[in-house]
């Protein structure tokens, strides 16, 4: 009987263990700063990677044909209007393009295939998502 109370309490440890090493390794990955960005979401693994990190990013950007498919291979620019700050590039982008941007105003210019889009977005702390369509 001692045995199994003895057995039972080493789980017990090693779960706590386990359990306060898993929370020290998420608590050590860092927000990304503002500026950053990921592309992709080809593909299922990749999509939800990114659909499982996407409360990071304030501004969340898909790209897709009208038929619905979605794209890749966009170019977008992210043009600060107030800031002095430079655009933001991204070449290849999509089909999910997630940034984090200090809140502001800003122009964005996306790019396939010889045809551009341009919107202009008030980019504030709350997540802003928008879907850019190409026929």
């Amino acid at each position: 009987m001692k045995h199994m109370k003895f057995s039972t309490l080493i789980k017990l440890l090693g779960l706590t263990v386990m359990i306060n090493c898993a929370s020290a390794s998420s608590a050590e990955i860092p927000s990304p700063e503002a500026g950053s960005f990921i592309s992709g979401g080809i593909g299922l693994d990749e999509r939800q990677d990114m659909y499982a990190n996407r409360h990071q990013y304030n501004l969340r950007l898909s790209f897709a044909q009208t038929t619905g498919a979605y794209l890749s291979g966009v170019d977008v620019s992210i043009e600060p209007l107030a800031a002095k700050d430079s655009a933001i590039q991204c070449f290849d982008a999509g089909p999910l393009l997630y940034l984090r941007l200090i809140p502001g105003k800003y122009r964005i210019s996306a790019a396939f295939e010889g045809k551009t889009q341009v919107l202009t977005l008030n980019v504030s702390l709350s997540i802003l998502e928008r879907v850019l369509f190409w026929p």
